[in-house]
């Protein structure tokens, strides 16, 4: 955690968050394309450094925009949809994968963070150009990366 607290210093979290989104996003597309194991170790692994990044800033984000005697239910509320979203993926993506074959799954899956950190970037550069850091109301409401 110390190295994000430098890179936070260094870099606007408004623009952390919809990197590290956009680079899971990208490293999950790529895994049907890795040739041998270790390019998709390689891939995991990118992948994992973008997911870390974006937990703790998702929830730094959350409690800051919250009202402050509410800061509990809206932790509870992104955990609840986070926990949902972790029962129905399973059960959507195994459906996709059924009917359309496996590299469908990455292609959607992959296609999820990129299109969810392109909204959020493009809320930023329009809606707020003197604070980079979006509102919870411009977070995607089916986007389980940014839970």
């Amino acid at each position: 955690m110390p190295n994000l607290t430098r890179l936070t210093d260094r870099l606007n979290r408004g623009f952390i968050i919809p990197d590290s989104i956009l680079t899971a996003g990208l490293a999950f597309l790529l895994i049907p394309l890795a040739g041998g194991l270790f390019a998709i170790a390689l891939l995991s692994a990118v992948m994992g450094v973008g997911l870390v990044c974006r937990q703790p800033l998702s929830i730094t984000t959350a409690c800051n925009a919250s009202p402050i005697t509410r800061t509990g239910e809206v932790l509870g509320l992104r955990l609840a949809v986070n926990r949902l979203s972790q029962m129905i993926a399973p059960l959507f993506f195994g459906l996709l994968g059924t009917s359309a074959g496996v590299v469908s799954v990455f292609c959607v899956s992959g296609e999820q963070p990129a299109m969810a950190a392109e909204k959020w970037l493009r809320a930023i550069l329009t809606n707020r150009p003197h604070d980079p850091l979006p509102e919870v109301s411009y977070l995607p409401a089916s986007s389980t990366y940014l839970l």
